[in-house]
């Protein structure tokens, strides 16, 4: 999908509804086949084929699809993701650069390809000494998709393109192509936020946005004047939002979906 023609779309992150979203311990790394044997902190609880109807009369323009979501749903589901009302405009995917998980690299290939999604989020490893090798495997891997595909760096901290601007800056330009962009996400402090679209521009291709109806017009305003000013064409997904709990107890997950209503509407309000 062309740039353009995502502009001010915004969708609904899956990972949301999850009360599974984070594995026992933040710091752990998972291999692939980790994942899908970790039980309940790696297993999904929410059928997004579900939420698809309802997220679309909302207004929501797609979806962000967790990959547990995909990868560890019956056949059924997977069917009804590939069907869905509302196009999976972003895989939300967290495989590894290195070697050892070339397995997870085509499984995520496989479901990007099926799911028809219009782009992948993916991490960059935390190694710069690796970073000529995590960049092979991304150019090995991106040739496995669609050319139109788009292909989103998280900037988070922890990873070669998540510590500092420039250097996530002088990735995507020695990646080259339009298509690989960057995501970084609004709930940065104002100096932080403005730095990574500073140095970003329009490489800045997605925002990770949430609990934007709490935060307040201006808020979300500021940022958005920012991001223009930048040369943003861009898209938003709504990840967090009021009401996540970072632990038990589980948030009742109609509360959930009706803070994220809340937060697409202020976004809607000022970007139109």
């Amino acid at each position: 999908m062309p740039v353009s023609d995502i502009t001010g779309q915004v969708y609904l992150g899956t990972i949301l509804l999850e009360k599974n979203r984070w594995p026992d311990s933040p710091a752990t790394r998972f291999t692939l086949g980790e994942r899908l044997c970790r039980g309940r902190a790696a297993l999904p609880t929410v059928r997004v084929s579900e939420w698809a109807e309802r997220a679309r009369t909302d207004g929501f323009d797609g979806l962000e699809l967790w990959e547990n979501h995909a990868l560890l749903a019956d056949d059924e589901e997977l069917e009804r993701l590939a069907g869905m009302p509302l196009p999976v405009a972003i895989y939300s995917s967290y495989f590894g650069l290195d070697e050892e998980d070339a397995v997870w690299r085509e499984v995520a290939a496989e479901a990007v390809v099926g799911l028809g999604a219009a782009g992948v989020k993916y991490n960059f490893g935390p190694d710069p000494a690796r970073r000529d090798v995590y960049l092979r495997h991304l150019r090995e891997w991106a040739a496995l998709l669609p050319a139109e595909v788009r292909l989103v760096c998280e900037c988070h901290k922890g990873n070669i393109a998540g510590n500092d601007p420039a250097q996530a800056a002088a990735l995507l330009v020695e990646l080259g192509e339009e298509r690989y962009q960057a995501t970084v996400h609004f709930g940065y402090e104002w100096d932080e936020f403005r730095a990574w679209v500073e140095r970003l521009g329009p490489r800045l291709g997605h925002i990770h946005a949430g609990a934007n109806a709490a935060q307040g017009r201006t808020f979300v305003a500021e940022r958005v004047l920012l991001l223009r000013d930048h040369g943003f064409r861009g898209s938003f997904t709504v990840e967090f939002t009021e009401g996540i709990a970072w632990g038990p107890p589980d948030p009742p997950l109609e509360t959930l979906y009706a803070s994220a209503v809340a937060d697409l509407n202020m976004l809607r309000e000022v970007l139109n």
